[in-house]
């Protein structure tokens, strides 16, 4: 059916979106996790740190910090953010963490547990 108008059109969409809310959000988790998922393809689909593998623990960290800014930036991250990375056409300096290893880093100073662990054998050996 064709509409007069853009505003036709738009209220056309409020009524399905009103009468379908189930699928509708389906539609949405759906191209959030596929658009996830080309994150992941393009940045590792693995932890660069702990090579965790499972996608719903893995995250993009930005480069050196600034996360919570760009974030801010954005209003919001995860799907936010994948979307800017997809537009921006995938600029360098970003990895895949996993959400341990992120967390990790934020707060030991920039060096995961992991890591810091892997130091200290090395210094006793």
């Amino acid at each position: 059916m064709p509409y007069k108008n853009s505003e036709d059109q738009y209220e056309a969409r409020k009524r399905w979106v009103k009468k379908n809310k189930e699928r509708h959000r389906e539609q949405g988790r759906q191209s959030r996790a596929r658009l996830k998922l080309e994150v992941l393809e393009h940045y590792g689909k693995t932890c660069a740190c702990c090579e965790e593998t499972e996608p719903c623990f893995l995250t993009v960290e930005h480069p050196n910090g600034g996360g919570a800014q760009h974030r801010k930036e954005l209003g919001g991250g995860g799907y936010k953010v994948h979307l800017w990375l997809k537009r921006k056409g995938w600029p360098v300096g970003f990895q895949t963490l996993c959400m341990n290893c992120q967390f990790g880093r934020a707060h030991n100073k920039g060096i995961c547990p992991h890591q810091a662990k892997k130091l200290a054998l090395k210094v006793a050996a």
